[in-house]
């Protein structure tokens, strides 16, 4: 009987064709991979270069850009020591947002995801009826339940490498893990076994911590079970985890992101952790759906809920240890939380999929049907919606390469239903990067448009187009009487002269500054930032005043 629970395959005796899917080559496999590996590229193409992207085309700390591998190699040593531990993973962004481009990186994380989906089908189905059925319906489960999909697997740069190509090969670890039970191997196999667990586990804290810490309790009652290949295997998975989660910047970042809660009283503390856990429950309700599960079959089948527990001790045991690691430590968000989801799909559709190939489903067309319209609408839907983000990004992108003041403007509006949300980019972070009091984001994307050259060159974001500036022009928003002078945003020192000639737009500038108590323009251009231009007949001058928040502190 082979043990370690839910890593496990069946008993030796059910290992056939019977049992295991792919065994004879069917004529569907290769254009169905094509149209899935098609579908995500589609969807891929659309992604947006922006955030931590920028980050990783220079040199950790500095506004040196990437060069070479060298040049990543060194920079993540430096970051190992003093930010983050992912050493392997950040090196490949390094070399993906620096050198090798989004072009490249575009196909390699198609094959990443079609690498990702035949894994969880090697995990989840059995048999050999129906497997084209099946593999539908998997596609539309993890289209439905792996939490903020159009951020982890369909995100930036950064996110794609972190989130998805991790899961790759923590999924292949597993794989791995229940084939290996053999008492004895060559040595170079073991040797090669140990690299690779050892690899995987050094990629990412939120996936090792879980497993390695399930294995950790699981052999700590099994020991004598930790032997031959495993041995191995497990051994290196441990250290992997050991190297990630020992490297000295993790402390120092996590004191930085836990600080002020530390300090916090015992109420903020609660009410902390308590919105982080409201936000797993709604943004992964895969995992809600497992608990039900699980309180109902000990309602009503109390010992098939106890074999099923017992099948599945280890992913559950991960679960829990992955959710306890991201509320208590290192909550960022719902992705930190993907492979608790991953886990919770092979241990529900695994079942559900074994008791549709035995039963006759009388209703499998209406179903299909449904699950087919519900896939292309949600497709098409998140596709436009990443079209539309994508085309205001690159335009904005195209805006800084090509301004001379320094100022660019945007018309972005949040738009979509709840699930075009879900899926498409980050709309968060969207807005950081092109927020007006935003200055690291500005400064990132100003180092990478000029190759660490000009830090300074986008000075700030407007978030209207001139046509929205246009509509501030009221009376609501007039500061002094008779003057063409108008407050554009009053969560923003940002200002707006309406005139109908240059001459007029210079006399209102100066009554701005008097108003405003500033010096004169060309004695002391740090203190504003403006930018003139004409739109429907009239001139207009857009005004920002970046230091605002500074003087009125002082005042």
């Amino acid at each position: 009987m082979i043990a370690a629970g839910a890593f496990s395959l069946p008993e030796k005796k059910t290992i056939n064709s019977q049992h295991i899917p792919g065994k004879r080559f069917r004529p569907w496999v290769i254009p169905a991979f094509l149209a899935l590996g098609a579908a995500f590229y589609l969807q891929y193409r659309y992604n947006l270069f922006l955030d931590d992207d920028y980050l990783f085309s220079s040199f950790t700390g500095s506004d040196r850009p990437i060069m070479s591998v060298r040049d990543a190699l060194y920079s993540q040593t430096v970051a190992y020591m003093e930010c983050n531990g992912r050493f392997v993973v950040h090196t490949i962004v390094h070399l993906f947002c620096s050198i090798w481009g989004r072009a490249v990186f575009s196909v390699a994380n198609t094959l990443m995801f079609l690498l990702f989906f035949w894994f969880m089908f090697k995990l989840t189905i059995t048999g050999k009826k129906q497997l084209f059925v099946k593999a539908f319906l998997l596609v539309a489960v993890i289209w439905l339940f792996v939490p903020v999909q159009g951020i982890a697997f369909l995100g930036n740069i950064a996110f794609s490498v972190n989130y998805l190509w991790v899961s790759v090969v923590n999924l292949g670890f597993i794989l791995l893990y229940q084939r290996k039970t053999k008492e004895t191997s060559r040595w170079w196999q073991s040797v090669l076994l140990l690299i690779f667990s050892l690899f995987a586990g050094s990629l990412q804290e939120s996936f090792s911590v879980g497993i390695a810490g399930a294995l950790l309790l699981y052999y700590g009652f099994h020991r004598k079970e930790l032997k031959g290949q495993r041995l191995y295997l497990v051994l290196g998975y441990w250290l992997g985890t050991l190297i990630i989660v020992g490297a000295p910047g993790n402390f120092i970042r996590m004191l930085d992101n836990q600080g002020p809660l530390v300090h916090s009283s015992l109420k903020m503390l609660i009410l902390t952790k308590w919105d982080y856990l409201k936000d797993i429950a709604f943004s992964v309700p895969v995992l809600t759906l497992l608990l039900v599960t699980l309180v109902l079959m000990f309602i009503r089948h109390k010992r098939s809920a106890i074999g099923f527990v017992k099948k599945n001790q280890i992913y559950l045991t991960a679960i829990a240890i992955n959710l306890i690691f991201a509320l208590v430590i290192a909550y960022m968000g719902p992705w930190q939380i993907i492979i608790s989801a991953m886990f919770t799909i092979i241990m529900l559709a695994r079942p559900a999929f074994e008791k549709w190939e035995q039963l006759h489903v009388k209703y499998q067309a209406v179903i299909l049907s449904a699950v087919a319209v519900f896939m292309i609408t949600t497709y098409v839907s998140a596709l436009e919606i990443r079209k539309e983000l994508f085309t205001e990004h690159e335009a904005l992108v195209q805006a800084a390469r090509t301004t001379r003041t320094g100022i660019i403007q945007a018309d972005y509006e949040v738009t979509g239903r709840a699930f075009q949300k879900r899926y498409r980019f980050m709309e968060n972070y969207f807005r950081v990067v092109f927020y007006m009091g935003d200055s690291t984001h500005k400064h990132l994307l100003s180092v990478y448009l000029t190759k660490g050259k000009n830090p300074g060159l986008v000075k700030c974001v407007l978030p209207f187009s001139p046509k929205k500036a246009e509509s501030f022009c009221t009376e609501e928003h007039r500061l002094l009487p008779s003057v063409p002078l108008f407050k554009a945003d009053a969560q923003q020192s940002f200002y707006i002269v309406k005139a109908d000639s240059a001459a007029e737009i210079c006399s209102c500038l100066a009554k701005l500054n008097k108003y405003l108590g500033w010096p004169d323009l060309k004695s002391a251009p740090g203190h504003r930032d403006c930018e003139v231009y004409r739109f429907r007949g009239h001139y207009y001058a857009l005004v920002y005043d970046r230091f605002a928040g500074i003087r009125n502190t002082d005042m």
